[in-house]
């Protein structure tokens, strides 16, 4: 639970630092900045789960694909270090 508030101090940190030397937002004080952070952490830790279940089967399709283009390199390879009799 430490850990969790001292990453959700660095992330208002890094919003606030942001907002002041970029001018991209507005961040009026640290209050803002901390609960800008505090709003992202509960999204993140909802909405990451979702996505990784909607992207399970492309990832391992994505990887099946590989494999198979690896193993064909591989004995292509294989093929072409054989001497020839």
């Amino acid at each position: 639970m430490q850990s969790f508030f001292i990453r959700i101090l660095i992330l208002a940190f890094s919003i606030y630092l942001v907002g002041k030397i970029t001018r991209l937002y507005i961040v009026e004080d640290f209050l803002t900045a901390i609960i800008t952070a505090i709003l992202l952490a509960i999204v993140n830790t909802f909405v990451r789960p979702v996505l990784i279940i909607f992207t399970l089967p492309i990832y391992h399709s994505h990887t099946r694909i590989v494999l198979i283009d690896y193993q064909r390199y591989l004995s292509l390879n294989s093929l072409q270090s054989c001497p020839k009799i």
